[in-house]
């Protein structure tokens, strides 16, 4: 990530660490404690603003019944430039402990760990499912604080836990009381709705630039604050210069902001206390709302618990629906999904746990191979690169597909992966699903799913079903490059020009596609919509688990079906990369996925 990255201690000796440091503590954060058969695991690296979290999230996910495991690193007002200077400094001292850690286990909301830690030791304690990240509230607004020191922790969180999904939480914007956004003469030039636009802004220029999923919980304050002033409920700052001593301001709902009195040790005189930047009780609320919809896919507005002898109950609907509608709004799925299975390519190398090597494509013009050349894993990326073959009378140098064949296999869900996937003439770059081999398969013929594939247009990703039993091959009609089956990008954006999200939509009744969120095609998978004669009839196969894979192929004479108009071209340039930031699959109850095929 450039001159500004470091090197670290390897794994090993950061958990070590962590066990020297803690033997003497109030509570061990011992990895080996019995805990909840597969709880999601979450840590998050914050300050004040992820440590309201402890008030009612992990009650809220217990009672629910969410399996959640829940750890906040806290520092008051900690940015990222601070927790990348933390993370070196642990990195080399390892009873550097600054961080307040509270660590709540999976359904016991009461009875939280709390001891001092540091940021690699926490990350190499265990094998995280998700890390949050998040800028300090002051610089948020600022895209310019962002880099490069988010570079350097989202760089370390990849090195310790690869497996982790990193996610970041979106701030909020300050109560209009403060100074800083309040008033005739704002000290920063903008006022609160000016904050929440920059805020969500830069939150969301970092997510695009490395490819994060964002919790909106500054999206839910504001769409708060905007169903508050439609009830004729707008806090008015001024109205706290007409309060009596001792008399508790009315801020009308709004979920940021605490106020008290303190009594003067000399005077003996009632001064009113403000804190304008932190949520109150009913914003820790929204919050908790907030992160278990989009941990768990579950719409906030069907969420039953609620914080007992609260003055502030009549508000819960009302949060509900905000927390709802910023998931919503955000493109979260609210649908019960949970994520279970993933590969963030944070490592090294690629995960033999959950890829192997198989030639599902083949040409005898080409050389494959599977090596550091063509198949690199580095940046939270997985690159497969078509290279010139050095090889006479062979045209390139390429992998073999990778799929997820004796590892993983599934029936029924959402499938998504983000990519920037090359277009050049005579490439060939796939994301696609194949029928499991029996005795998964109860089919007598092979089902395929394409979920992308790209062809002779720089705008279009193709999606397709087919059906195979030996030479026998039915697609749907139309042909392969029908515009019918085809997302097109709005010209001149091609799909060279950044990452976008190809995802399949999986359910009993249908097959949908997807590119960044928006559906282009939906095929029915029952008998009524069978598209094939005997011997290939019915839609059975549509049913039977599948497995992934993904290939970077070319366009050669060598391979069975190659189009003239397609041909990689002596004059086509290479490399062609394929380069891969993720790929995550969704489910809910009744949608099965197994652990090998």
């Amino acid at each position: 990530m450039g001159s500004t990255m470091r090197k670290f201690p390897s794994k090993s000796l950061a958990v070590a660490a962590l066990c020297a440091m803690c033997a003497g503590a109030k509570a061990e954060p011992a990895a080996t404690r019995a805990r909840d058969a597969n709880p999601l695991r979450v840590l998050a690296i914050g300050n004040s603003f992820s440590k309201s979290l402890c008030q009612y999230f992990p009650a809220a996910a217990a009672e629910t019944g969410a399996a959640i495991e829940f750890c906040n690193l806290y520092i008051g007002g900690c940015s990222l430039s601070r927790h990348a200077d933390n993370i070196r400094k642990g990195a080399e001292n390892p009873a550097f402990a600054p961080y307040d850690v509270t660590w709540f286990e999976a359904g016991k909301p009461d009875s939280p760990r709390k001891f001092k830690g540091n940021v690699p030791q926490m990350l190499a304690t265990q094998k995280w499912d998700v890390v949050t990240i998040q800028q300090a509230s002051h610089d948020s607004w600022n895209p310019a604080t962002y880099r490069p020191a988010a570079d350097e922790v989202i760089a370390e969180i990849r090195r310790l836990a690869p497996q982790a999904e990193i996610v970041i939480q979106q701030t909020w914007a300050y109560n209009a009381s403060d100074g800083r956004i309040g008033g005739d003469n704002p000290k920063w030039g903008f006022d609160q709705a000016g904050m929440a636009e920059r805020v969500e802004r830069a939150y969301a220029k970092l997510a695009g630039d490395f490819g994060l999923r964002v919790i909106p919980v500054g999206a839910a304050v504001r769409l708060r604050r905007k169903a508050l002033a439609a009830e004729g409920r707008a806090f008015d700052p001024a109205s706290l210069k007409t309060l009596a001593p001792g008399q508790q301001p009315d801020v009308c709902g709004d979920p940021v902001g605490n106020y008290w009195w303190k009594t003067d040790s000399e005077s003996g005189e009632k001064k009113l206390q403000r804190d304008h930047i932190h949520l109150n009780r009913s914003g820790e609320y929204l919050q908790a709302m907030v992160w278990l919809g989009f941990l768990t896919g579950r719409d906030p507005r069907s969420i039953a618990y609620a914080p007992k002898d609260v003055f502030w109950a009549d508000d819960i609907p009302g949060l509900r629906t905000a927390a709802a509608l910023a998931l919503e709004e955000a493109g979260a799925r609210l649908d019960s999904r949970r994520l279970v299975w993933r590969d963030e390519f944070g490592g090294s190398a690629l995960d033999p746990t959950k890829w192997q090597v198989w030639g599902t494509m083949s040409s005898t013009d080409n050389v494959y191979a599977n090596d550091e050349r063509t198949v690199q894993v580095g940046g939270g990326l997985l690159r497969l690169r078509v290279l010139p073959s050095g090889v006479p009378d062979k045209v390139a140098l390429l992998p073999r597909g990778l799929v997820t064949r004796d590892r993983m296999a599934f029936r029924y869900g959402y499938l998504e992966m983000r990519a920037r996937v090359p277009y050049r003439h005579g490439a060939w770059p796939s994301f696609w699903l194949q029928s499991a081999p029996p005795p998964l398969r109860k089919a007598d013929w092979m089902s395929e799913i394409d979920v992308l594939e790209s062809f002779a247009s720089p705008n279009a990703a193709v999606a397709n079903l087919h059906k195979w039993k030996g030479k026998n091959h039915v697609m749907l009609p139309g042909g392969e490059g029908s515009a019918k089956r085809a997302h097109i990008f709005p010209s001149p954006e091609t799909l060279n020009d950044e990452f976008h999200v190809y995802a399949m939509e999986w359910t009993p009744e249908a097959i949908s596609f997807l590119v960044d969120g928006k559906r282009f095609m939906t095929v029915p998978i029952d008998d009524a919509h069978d598209f094939a004669p005997k011997p290939l009839a019915g839609m059975a196969g549509f049913h039977d688990p599948h497995i992934v894979i993904i290939n970077n192929e070319i366009f050669t004479p060598g391979h069975g079906w190659c189009p003239e108009n397609l041909r990689l071209l002596p004059s086509d340039p290479l490399p062609i990369d394929y380069e891969i930031d993720w790929v995550r699959l969704w489910q809910k109850d009744g949608e099965k996925l197994f652990s090998g095929d």
